[in-house]
């Protein structure tokens, strides 16, 4: 195996998903993003968990991003279930449970 086939093996697409009868793409999260998450956690700023996950997953079908890290305190006023429906799909796609 040679480095380019390596690389886009790791270097995941956009997961479809649907929420609310819409379709939806998730990208996984970079090992940094997730590190830097998991660091904040550990500080005691985990309670911003949810809407970090939920803007850094939601993307379009190139896998761009449809939110910025500053989009993060409108996502703590969107329906709760929507969004823990959101997040519990990025944790299957981050932590491997997704194929």
């Amino acid at each position: 195996m040679d480095r380019e086939v390596l690389m886009a093996a790791i270097c995941s697409r956009p997961i479809p998903f649907t929420l609310g009868g819409l379709p939806v793409y998730l990208r996984a999260l970079k090992i940094g993003e997730l590190a830097e998450m998991l660091a904040w956690e550990k500080g005691g700023e985990g309670r911003k968990w949810y809407q970090i996950v939920f803007v850094r997953s939601v993307c379009d079908a190139s896998g761009n991003r449809l939110f910025t890290d500053d989009d993060a305190p409108v996502v703590a006023g969107f329906d709760a279930a929507a969004v823990q429906s959101v997040v519990n799909k990025a944790d299957e796609i981050n932590w491997g449970r997704v194929e």
